[in-house]
């Protein structure tokens, strides 16, 4: 989706955090597309100052498969969340769309690139999304999430 629309979003960088079975797949397409020059694979990240880093130099945060406490990290630096409404994790119910974040009906390509552009653009829309994201972190106590954590568990070993 970004390489439909890297030509239109001057100075602009896609971070990839994370690895796991595909990263030499991502490798292999950011060199077919051409992507070197704006596209950082960072790689797995779990220390905390970094994950800040990468989190306040960022516009919005791209969830395409399960968002999990990733949406719940994301709101918390105000960012807001791009994902595909058929993704599923109770977190999911935290992303509202249009006011913190964009839920795309259909996980096409061109959807995404659609949704990144309109934040990239809009700086009013941005802005909003991304103070609301922060609103919602707010209303996120740590013990609700536990109980949502306990929940899981729970359900887990009942099944």
């Amino acid at each position: 989706a970004y390489s439909q629309i890297s030509g239109q979003l001057k100075n602009s960088k896609l971070i990839i955090v994370g690895d796991g079975r595909d990263r030499s797949k991502v490798d292999k397409l950011v060199d077919r597309l051409d992507l070197k020059d704006q596209v950082v694979l960072l790689g797995a990240v779990y220390d905390q100052r970094e994950l800040a880093k990468i989190f306040l130099c960022c516009d919005v945060v791209t969830l395409p498969g399960q968002v999990g406490l990733s949406v719940v990290h994301s709101f918390a630096y105000g960012k807001p969340v791009i994902t595909k409404t058929d993704s599923y994790s109770p977190e999911l119910e935290y992303l509202i769309d249009g006011v913190n974040g964009i839920k795309v009906s259909d996980s096409s390509l061109e959807s995404y690139a659609e949704a990144m552009k309109k934040i990239y653009f809009d700086d009013e829309y941005r802005d909003s999304l991304s103070h609301q994201a922060l609103e919602t972190a707010k209303q996120l106590p740590m013990s609700r999430m536990a109980e949502s954590i306990r929940a899981g568990i729970l359900y887990a070993v009942n099944s």
